[in-house]
């Protein structure tokens, strides 16, 4: 058979074309491994084949990495790490083999894949996908606050693609103004968590809807305590590069020790265990009161590595002697001026005198406190959500239970009702002092009267999308000025615009806001027609915040709908969008039409980047007699003629590959269903039936044997096929512009 370079053939077949001369397809067997699906096995061997092309041209990305990924069980924010690693080729391949017995191979979960200026894709145990688009690039600016919604500075802000013991797909810190700009992102990835490393502020770990254009994220963070310390070997030396973490979530938090030993450990949950691996020994010390920590790790297990690696050692705090053992139990029990149990009671206890001893407990659910207290005279501070802290004395018998139960009855503070304005649905308000935070929402609904403490407290009022929030700042004077206080939520957000035709004149029309919540679902702009009268002016109202369409319909169906696209800003007392003139009766931005010429009836996919996931399915909008009736479309847009599979009537499955076309310049723009056909003939060299994988430029199809391929260009092609046992081909075929091209191909055993 005779075997041409890719060039020469493609050269050749292009001049032959031109001559009107038909050339038989070129077939040249190779043994790299190209995709029969996404994962396969070749005998005993495990492979990852894939080709990996640009979302929106389609086009393949040589130089694309394919990574495997281990977990960590010690994950640092700001750090990326992998085990395995292949490069896709000049034509977008990339194949790694990855069973236990491929040289080299390491542990690993979760499959990544990243090219240079586009977003990564992370999957957990599989590539998903025989031709995998990668989004371009996105920056996702990410504000973080802390609880006052004041911008915090300095703070690692990382974005994770996986679980938590995942590495980073990007990180950056926030400048002054608390922002921070996280790059080669796609918003749209199965998983992406937000993670905050600073020494006042707790771990953060959220999730965030984003598209390009919108304002950034706003992440209030809620403060944290870091743990500072030393860890020490047994011989009481320091130890460098020790990992230390509180991994209360999967993302811990996790820091090193510095060569002195020293560690500082932001976001740890308070009340866990401290853990630390130093190499294979992971020690989990029961945490101290204070601080700083000293953690002494005792002699490693003398085990073999292997086993070491499985065994857990636990320092416990020294054991003593319970001085409480034989003390009385004392009940003490907040209450207000009805006798009932006061919310968030606040106990500090002082004795018994003339000892000068003290001890706070701190209940969130009302009720009865069960203390062990030495029998004498006490000094008892309560307090609670509405009520001041009180002073009174208290004895305590040794013999006597009912001598030892004590009602106290902190002050009532001065009170308000605080009333929610605005919002129909579910909210959320919390009352927030420099120290405390009180959720409120229920007393808000039911008209109860707050405490108002005598220091400056601001409210949060949180409206049914949880993004969404407003802050305000109050003190005791100026609470009590109104009765009731409101907190009124944002009025509705303004979309203004005027209609005209393209002379300029009004067009009386409807118009309808159509929001998006997480991604660009296409819809039909002609379904659902609004009831208001038509006029020549709109003024919609909306609560959306981010993307949105508004479909402007001319009375009567007289012009063809318009459909813009919106970026709807963060919520505020007077936001007001004005669209300006919009032109109904202008030529249709896109005509489609079929393999014959004529208008092509259905739907038509439509991409932008950073707009929707990609690699699922692309949003839909409708044609009326081969016109676009989607958005309004620019220059850098895709549209995109979706796949489609029939089967005749003798059983040949018949396969309409998708059809794309790149926007460029102003247009209008036009796309022809091409009308060449290839038919499929394949079969094993063992002459036992086998699964074939076919990969045509963006495509990628499956077939036991015939196959005919439609709506494929005319002029020179390549197909790549391969099937598990055996070795895999290139097959470069010429495209009449109407008609079918015949391949018959055996592939042989490996």
């Amino acid at each position: 058979m005779l075997n041409l370079s890719p060039v020469r053939v493609t050269f050749a077949m292009a001049g032959l074309l031109a001559m009107g001369i038909a050339q038989a397809p070129v077939v040249t067997f190779t043994d790299a491994v190209r995709p029969i699906e996404e994962e396969h096995g070749r005998g005993g061997e495990r492979w990852f084949t894939a080709r990996i092309v640009d979302a929106i041209t389609g086009v393949p990305l040589p130089g694309a990495e394919l990574l495997l990924v281990a977990e960590s069980n010690h994950p640092m924010r700001g750090e990326f790490w992998w085990q395995m690693r292949a490069i896709a080729g000049a034509d977008g391949f990339v194949a790694l083999r990855c069973d236990k017995d491929a040289p080299d191979v390491k542990p690993w979960g979760w499959v990544v894949v990243r090219a240079k200026g586009y977003g990564t894709y992370s999957s957990m145990g599989s590539l998903g996908h025989a031709v995998l688009p990668l989004q371009p690039a996105q920056t996702m600016p990410v504000r973080i606050l802390d609880r006052l919604h004041r911008p915090v500075a300095d703070a690692l802000v990382s974005a994770c693609g996986g679980c938590g013991h995942t590495p980073d797909l990007a990180w950056a810190r926030t400048d002054a103004q608390g922002l921070a700009l996280l790059a080669g992102l796609d918003p749209h990835n199965d998983i992406l968590d937000f993670y905050v490393e600073h020494p006042e502020l707790g771990l953060g770990y959220d999730s965030f809807r984003w598209l390009p254009g919108q304002e950034p994220i706003e992440f209030v963070v809620e403060p944290g305590v870091a743990s500072r310390g030393v860890v020490v070997d047994a011989a009481g030396k320091p130890v460098a590069d020790a990992y230390v973490g509180c991994p209360t979530v999967h993302r811990g938090p996790w820091t090193r020790t510095r060569a002195d030993g020293s560690f500082a450990l932001f976001g740890p949950d308070e009340a866990a265990d401290l853990q630390v691996y130093r190499g294979a020994q992971h020690v989990i010390f029961a945490r101290t009161e204070t601080q700083p920590f000293r953690l002494q790790l005792p002699e490693p297990l003398a085990t073999t590595g292997e086993e070491r690696a499985q065994k857990t050692q636990i320092v416990e705090l020294p054991e003593r002697d319970d001085p409480d053992a034989e003390l009385p139990l004392v009940s003490l029990h907040v209450v207000d001026a009805d006798g009932d149990s006061a919310p968030q009671p606040r106990v500090r206890i002082v004795g018994p005198l003339p000892q000068t001893s003290e001890r706070t407990r701190i209940d969130r659910e009302p009720g009865e406190m069960l203390l062990p207290m030495a029998p004498g005279r006490y000094v008892v501070f309560a307090a609670s959500a509405d009520h001041a802290e009180t002073k009174s004395e208290i004895v305590v018998t040794r013999d006597g239970e009912s001598e030892n139960e004590f009602e106290l009855r902190p002050t009532p503070l001065p009170s308000t009702v605080v009333v929610v304005d605005g919002i129909r649905d579910e909210f959320h308000v919390s009352m927030r002092t420099a120290q405390t935070t009180r959720d409120i929402s229920e007393a808000c609904t039911n008209g109860t009267p707050i405490g108002l403490p005598d220091e400056p407290f601001w409210f949060v009022l949180s409206g049914p999308q949880a993004d969404q929030s407003r802050l305000f700042a109050y003190d005791r004077k100026r609470a009590l000025a109104t009765q009731p206080l409101r907190l009124p939520w944002w009025n509705p957000s303004h979309v203004v615009g005027t209609v005209v035709g393209v002379d300029g004149k009004p067009v009386a029309a409807t118009a309808t806001l159509v929001p998006v919540t997480q991604a660009v679902y296409g819809f039909d702009p002609t379904e659902d027609p609004p009831t208001e009268t038509p006029a020549d002016r709109f003024d919609l109202t909306t609560e959306h915040v981010g993307l949105a369409f508004v479909v402007v319909r001319a009375e009567g169906d007289k012009l063809r709908p318009r459909v813009l696209s919106v970026m709807l800003p963060r919520r505020g007392d007077a936001v007001r969008i004005d669209l300006g003139k919009i032109v109904l009766g202008a030529p249709t931005q896109l005509v489609v039409t079929d393999r014959n010429g004529a208008a092509h009836a259905g739907a038509v996919g439509f991409l932008r980047a950073g707009w929707n996931e990609v690699r699922e399915y692309a949003p839909q909008f409708p044609l009326a007699n081969g016109a676009w009736q989607g958005p309004d479309l620019r220059a850098g847009d895709a549209v995109r003629l979706p796949r489609t599979r029939e089967e005749d009537a003798e059983g040949l499955l018949a396969v309409g590959l998708p059809v794309r076309l790149v926007l460029q310049g102003d247009g209008p723009w036009s796309l022809q269903e091409p009308a060449g056909e290839v038919l499929l003939d394949l079969t094993s060299a063992s002459g036992n039936p086998a699964t074939f994988g076919i990969t045509l430029g963006e495509a990628h199809e499956a077939t036991r044997g015939r196959l005919l391929l439609q709506r494929v260009a005319a002029g020179p092609q390549r197909l790549w096929l391969g099937a598990a046992g055996h070795r895999s081909a290139s097959v470069d075929v010429v495209v009449p512009p109407r008609g079918r091209v015949e391949v018959k191909v055996t592939l042989p055993l490996r």
